[in-house]
C-alpha cells in the first residue's frame, strides 16, 4: 500500500512539472501571437497611410527590438 502511495506522489510531481512547463510554453505562444498581431497592425496602419517601404521596415524592426527585449527579460526569470 505504501508503494502505491509513493508511485502516485511521483506521478503527481511529474504532472505538476509538466503543467508548469506547458504554462511557460503557453506564455511564449501567447507572446508570439500578440507580437504577430502588433506587426500586422503596424503593417496595416502603414498601408493605410501610404508610407514608404523604409518607414514600414523601421516600424517593424522597432517592434521586433521591443518584443525581443521583453522576451529576454521574461526568459531570464526562469534561470
Amino acid at each position: 500500500l505504501a508503494k502505491k502511495d509513493k508511485d502516485e506522489q511521483v506521478l503527481l510531481a511529474e504532472d505538476q512539472a509538466w503543467m508548469e512547463s506547458s504554462s511557460d510554453l503557453d506564455q511564449q505562444i501567447n507572446a508570439n501571437m500578440v507580437f504577430m498581431a502588433q506587426i500586422e497592425k503596424v503593417l496595416s496602419d502603414s498601408e493605410a497611410s501610404s508610407s514608404s517601404a523604409d518607414e514600414k521596415i523601421s516600424e517593424v524592426s522597432y517592434y521586433l527590438s521591443e518584443s525581443e527585449s521583453e522576451f529576454e527579460f521574461e526568459t531570464s526569470e526562469y534561470y
